[in-house]
């Protein structure tokens, strides 16, 4: 990965939108640090300023090589919190800045490192949201990038297929998310861009249920949510099985949901703008026969990459008009069904736009 230009890039956007400073941590929250360095520790900042310069810091214990980084000016170390602010502002004085506009992302730091960075800083400082230069530098992929992608989403397809053949009354939720997060790894994953989320019957109305110790039951319906991180990029895969014995009419509402997802998909054009196709979505359900809460913006779309929420997402509400190198999941979800009890569909899949088209980047057989 080219890094000095992404370094570039994110220096020339600042300096547009009247950043003097951007202050980036804890690379396994947002991912924004990774997507510019590369370094993928739980103790780093990265601080960038917009004529480009740049110091990394990292706690000591954590070094690993990062001082062969030749694309950040300098790499510091520090050994405790009160240790890392100090470095942060040195890191600034360094540079002769007194005043100006540090940028971070609010949505990704903890409270503490906030109030603790505002602290530090002289209070000719002012400290804004940066989270829209940061969506914008991993809008668009590039090959590379997209070829990685490619690979997470054989991976994620691959254990879905795993998946398919051991869902069954008897075993396990942790069970299934053991076996899949096994497949995962056993395929080239290195880890799980976030949380493996499992859930069956009644568990299935929730948005994102993690694996517990129920068992899968005779009439349950199983959904299934994976995100593999390969190279650093993740993928994004949810389907839900149905076990024997489930009612012919929640049968038939599961293929209503999967048919509208691929429906959607097929009227999806490039050049569509993210914000549209989220609202002709709302607008369609409407009258659905199905249960369909308020969602948030973006929630049934949202973008993949070096995190499972990429931008444009929930977190990163940047509005684009698809186009080449744009890659994002798409699901018709949360679709609640009303049985006697309300249950919970989603079928999700991992797309790439080109040229002239919308490619499926994981060609898994959603089974009814």
């Amino acid at each position: 990965m080219n890094y000095s230009e992404r370094i570039s890039k994110a220096a020339d956007l600042m300096d547009a939108e009247g950043f003097d400073i951007l202050i980036l941590s804890r690379p396994t929250e947002s991912r924004s640090l990774y997507y510019l360095t590369g370094v993928d520790r739980l103790c780093a900042n990265l601080i960038l300023h917009k004529n480009g310069k740049s110091t990394l810091l990292i706690l000591e214990q954590d070094l690993l090589g990062a001082d062969r980084i030749d694309y950040v000016d300098e790499v510091l170390t520090f050994n405790s919190a009160k240790s890392q602010f100090k470095a942060i502002i040195g890191a600034i004085e360094k540079k002769g800045l007194k005043t100006g506009i540090v940028g971070i992302e609010k949505s990704f730091i903890h409270q503490n490192f906030f109030e603790s960075l505002k602290a530090a800083l002289p209070l000719a400082f002012q400290i804004r949201d940066a989270v829209n230069i940061t969506g914008q530098l991993r809008l668009v992929k590039t090959e590379d990038e997209i070829q990685i992608i490619k690979k997470a989403s054989a991976i994620a397809t691959q254990a879905m297929e795993k998946v398919a053949e051991i869902v069954e009354p008897g075993i396990k939720q942790n069970e299934i998310a053991a076996a899949v997060e096994y497949e995962m790894r056993r395929n080239g994953a290195e880890e799980t861009a976030t949380r493996t989320f499992i859930a069956s019957g009644s568990g299935t109305q929730a948005a994102h249920s993690p694996a517990s110790n129920r068992q899968i039951e005779n009439g349950d319906i199983v959904l299934v949510d994976i995100h593999p991180r390969f190279k650093g990029y993740s993928s994004d895969l949810a389907t839900t099985f149905a076990t024997p014995g489930v009612p012919t009419n929640l049968l038939k509402a599961m293929k209503l949901v999967l048919e509208s997802k691929n429906a959607a998909i097929k009227e999806f054009k490039v050049g569509d703008n993210v914000s549209s196709i989220h609202k002709n979505y709302l607008d369609k359900i409407k009258n659905s026969e199905l249960i369909f809460p308020r969602i948030p913006f973006f929630n049934n779309i949202h973008g993949v990459g070096v995190s499972a929420n990429d931008p444009p997402s929930f977190w990163y509400p940047i509005d684009i008009e698809l186009g080449p190198g744009n890659l994002f999941a798409y699901a018709q979800s949360p679709c609640l069904i009303p049985q006697p009890n309300l249950l919970g569909v989603r079928f999700e899949d991992t797309y790439m736009v080109t040229k002239a088209d919308i490619e499926r980047l994981t060609p898994f057989e959603h089974r009814i």
